[in-house]
């Protein structure tokens, strides 16, 4: 029997249309396969997982062929089972099948099914990055089996996951599409990241998964996004030096060693030590994680039960003592009593020792919380935790797990349109300005818990595709929600800003995403005058509406230096005015070729604000509007004069007052502020938050006049964040008065992530859904946080009367 999909929306396609260069490399030829009904390819055209060697007898076994003879008799004969191994590809099918030769007729066992022993396993990666379960290839005879998989799968290039048996050999494996299918080889895993390497026992090998998916081996290498060698051999777990030498030929991210439940306490006194030193010898800086055995399920009332345990586990943790005392480094220790959870009710197991699903299950999650800090390092881990905690977030998003995610801004987060989720978008790179730039998007059930972002668009570990920067989301009142975001073309002018108005679409709450046309973006006399070179424009703020009902958002238009050259080399010192962008008609979801956009000032050049230093050019950018009681819109916006300056439009942005610093009211103190976003926000109770860092761009050591730069001088400035709140004055010249300033952020000072930055709250976005109120935030452009705002906090800050 096979899976018939007639919906399903994680299986939505997650993969941008057209096939990039990268991707056609890695196309499998349609002459490669063998065509009947169905186009049959075999896997080893694909890069099979799980293989430490490649000089192996049969291509399905797990050891090489020198180590026939070397190692006992029963470990080689495991060694020909397939377990762990398995193949990534993507297709655009809409059906599968498989095939495949077994070596054994034994299909089952009495406790562990013939899916787990014999059977293939199917998984899909969803559009929130995470593998689903999709279907099982049941043998049912020997030794040739054949299924139809899935079928009725929406159209969309998908990647896959198969599982081959964990307790059978295999001799053959291939899968089977419809003949004008295209097959791909998976993108590879970003550089540096080895296998992590299993060595154990029946456990290990997958006793007694009821499909080869569930071991915890395989659990672990979906969820941390690793490849995973299994070299578990049922009963036979017993730490050889043979196997010693063997594992030493491999080069993981960390060993695996799980022999305990084949080891007496005194083979464990006699082989753990020289095993681990072996490996240490032969990779001097590989982690080497130590575990415990299981606790028997029965060990509660079966005195001999306990003792096994006990008595093990006692001397594994005598050698890792003697080893990590005579200098071995790197050596970590895992204990066993919470492998199977600590019910001890037999739920875990199907006889006492050998895990259930949910035992794996159970399993994986200890060996989660154990690997993350290794994979990490151990300082690493140690400072990031201590890092993302400095400024005391409420809510975590999003934690970099490495080089190529480090950087992280532009923040937003917005209210699915039909569900009470939430969802969020941002700009994510290696680190701001390498070229790497593309659009991370995630969701929340709760506010709380996140999935893991996918990427919608732009440039990224396996992606070739351009850069993609600075998105913002808007949702339409039909219920469509739109990307938009800019767009690099083949020729840009400044880095990161220059491009066309891309734009994705989703119909379906956020589980696909469609690419629509490009908007293109008015060129203006600032513009560099090559016609075939596009615009430099950044949108960074959610859209609110005017008064009538339409979507208006800021916009900062850097001028090309082909026109207005830079009078100093700091990057703040570029020519740049702040205008704004209407949607006439997205509400209705309009194709995105449909869009009609009007672009205000009508008339203008935009906004303009005079440099402090080099009043010749404006420095005026990234302004944020919020709707006033009355009706006008306000902004405010960033310059290099060291505050905040604003203005008032009262035709729905047609026409704009002249640009005036903001004060805190009529005649007071100016709102300093560095050259650093000043978001402003409308509550929902009428008042207004404005977020800033409350410098006038000097402070101590760090001054953002200083016209030699020989570190960022932003990077010092822009901590820590305070907030205002802000009351409409009707009969004021300036409509919004401030509170005093109330710090709600700080980084300390302290640099951290690829930026080497202490800013905190750049580019941040504000919910308030069910009472409670949200300011979601970058800090220091590396984590993504949520700090909450509650009413007793805000409710004490009072604006002038």
């Amino acid at each position: 029997m096979h899976i018939e999909l007639t919906f399903l929306a994680v299986l939505a396609p997650a993969l941008a249309q057209g096939e990039p260069s990268e991707a056609a490399d890695r196309r499998v030829d349609r002459a490669l396969a063998k065509v009947d009904a169905l186009a049959w390819y075999d896997i080893r055209r694909l890069d099979i997982e799980g293989k430490g060697w490649t000089d192996t007898k049969d291509f399905y076994d797990r050891l090489p062929a020198g180590a026939e003879g070397v190692v006992r008799a029963p470990v080689w004969s495991l060694s020909r089972d397939s377990a762990g191994l398995c193949a990534r590809f993507e297709t655009d099918a809409t059906a599968l099948s498989a095939r495949w030769t077994l070596r054994s007729e034994s299909l089952a066992m009495p406790h562990m099914a013939a899916t787990g022993v014999s059977g293939l396993d199917l998984y899909v990666k969803g559009t929130d990055g995470k593998w689903k379960w999709l279907a099982a290839g049941k043998p049912t005879a020997f030794p040739a089996n054949s299924t139809a998989l899935v079928s009725g799968i929406p159209e969309g290039r998908r990647e896959y996951l198969l599982y081959l048996p964990l307790y059978n050999g295999v001799t053959e494996v291939e899968v089977g599409l419809p003949k004008d299918a295209t097959l791909w080889k998976a993108p590879p895993y970003p550089a540096g990241r080895k296998p992590i390497v299993f060595y154990g026992t029946s456990i290990t090998q997958g006793g007694c998964a009821s499909r080869s998916g569930m071991v915890h081996t395989a659990i672990l290498g979906r969820r941390l996004g690793y490849p995973v060698i299994n070299l578990g051999f049922s009963g036979n777990g017993r730490m050889e030096a043979e196997l010693a030498a063997l594992l030493a030929e491999l080069d993981p991210s960390v060993y695996v060693l799980d022999c305990l439940p084949n080891m007496d306490a005194a083979l464990v006194a006699e082989r753990v030590g020289p095993f681990v030193r072996t490996l240490r010898n032969a990779r001097p800086e590989t982690p080497i994680l130590l575990v415990e055995d299981r606790s028997y399920s029965n060990a509660i009332f079966v005195p001999a039960s306990a003792r096994r345990n006990e008595e093990s586990r006692r001397e594994l943790r005598k050698a890792y003592f003697r080893l990590t005392a005579s200098g071995v480094g790197n050596l970590h220790y895992l204990p066993g009593n919470r492998l199977l959870g600590e019910d001890r009710d037999n739920l875990g197991t199907v006889d006492g020792s050998h895990p259930t699903d949910l035992g794996f299950l159970r399993q994986a999650d200890v060996f989660h919380d154990a690997l993350g800090p290794i994979l990490l390092g151990p300082a690493a881990s140690s400072a990031l935790e201590e890092e993302w905690k400095r400024t005391k977030p409420d809510i975590v998003v999003f934690l970099p797990k490495g080089a190529a995610d480090g950087d992280n801004e532009h923040f937003q987060v917005f209210e699915a349109p039909e569900s009470d989720e939430l969802l969020a978008m941002w700009t994510q790179s290696s680190v701001e300005g390498r070229g790497d730039n593309r659009i991370a998007f995630a969701r929340s059930l709760d506010g709380v818990a996140w999935s893991d972002p996918v990427i919608l668009a732009g440039r990224g570990p396996g992606r070739r595709e351009r850069q993609a920067s600075w998105a913002f989301p808007v949702v339409a009142a039909c219920g469509r929600i739109y990307c938009f975001y800019t767009k690099e073309l083949e020729k840009i002018d400044v880095r990161q800003s220059s491009g066309v108005m891309g734009v994705l679409y989703s119909d379906d709450n956020g589980f696909s995403w469609s690419a629509g046309a490009d908007v293109p973006v008015p060129k203006t006399r600032y513009d560099n005058p090559d016609p075939e070179v596009p615009p430099n424009w950044i949108v960074w703020q959610k859209p609110v509406r005017d008064a009538g009902g339409r979507w208006i958002v800021g916009c900062t238009r850097t001028t090309s230096e082909k026109v207005i050259p830079k009078p100093n080399r700091n990057w703040p010192d570029h020519d740049s005015r702040s205008v704004f962008i209407r949607f006439d008609n997205l509400d209705a979801g309009p194709d995105p070729k449909d869009l009609a956009l009007t672009w205000l000032p009508a008339g203008s050049d935009g906004l303009e604000v005079p440099h402090k230093l080099y009043p010749e050019i404006s420095v005026c950018q990234e302004p944020a509007v919020v709707l006033l009681p009355d009706g006008r819109l306000f902004s405010v916006m960033r310059t290099m004069t060291g505050s905040i300056w604003y203005s008032v439009s009262e035709d729905d942005g047609a026409t704009w007052r002249p640009v005036e610093v903001l004060r805190y009211r009529d005649g007071g103190e100016h709102v300093e502020n560095p050259i650093a976003p000043c978001p402003l926000y409308r509550l929902a109770d009428g008042r207004y938050l404005l977020v800033f860092n409350n410098n006038d761009g000097r402070r101590g050591a760090y001054d953002q006049f200083r016209k030699t730069w020989r570190a960022n001088q932003l990077n010092h400035l822009r901590h820590p964040a305070f907030i205002a709140i802000g009351e409409f004055r009707s009969d004021a010249h300036q409509p919004i008065w401030f509170s005093p300033p109330k710090q709600i952020l700080d980084t300390n000072g302290v640099t951290f992530g690829p930026k080497g930055t202490a800013s905190v709250a750049m580019y941040p976005s504000l919910t308030e859904r069910n009472g409670v109120r949200v300011l979601w935030y970058p800090d220091r452009k590396h984590f993504l946080l949520g700090k909450l705002l509650p009413d007793s906090l805000l409710d004490a800050m009072k604006a002038p009367r």
